[in-house]
């Protein structure tokens, strides 16, 4: 299955280096079902839009991952247009290049991620 995933240079160089990623979140406090690490099928062009303020999106990294791997799930966001959104999402306690092929890699929303920094920074954000 063809998805997506804004992630951290962290996060991305790890992959790259083969390291087994793994992430047991819950994601408490975020209104989605989502358990680990989440994945959307959506142009990244549009969902950065939704999941600005929510991902690191450093890198926007696409992939090939086996659907069997990937639990689908719904996420409840804000809607830019206003309101809210509940959009179909992927995840996963654990991927690595052993579970993912990697397609694509852009750094183009980079300038969100330092807007993002900046907002924790200054206590805005988690």
């Amino acid at each position: 299955m063809k998805v997506h995933r804004f992630m951290s240079e962290g996060e991305y160089l790890k992959l790259l280096s083969g390291e087994m990623l793994y992430n047991d979140s819950r994601h408490e406090g975020w209104l989605t079902t989502s358990v680990g690490f989440c994945f959307f099928t959506e142009d990244p062009d549009d969902a950065i839009h939704w999941l600005s303020g929510v991902t690191d999106p450093e890198y926007c990294v696409t992939m090939e991952i086996d659907e069997r791997c990937l639990k689908k799930s719904v996420g409840h966001y804000r809607n830019p247009d206003g309101g809210a959104i509940d959009k179909t999402e992927y995840s996963c306690i654990f991927y690595s290049l052993k579970t993912a092929r990697i397609l694509n890699v852009t750094e183009k929303y980079r300038d969100r991620a330092e807007l993002r920094k900046i907002l924790r920074e200054l206590g805005v954000l988690p």
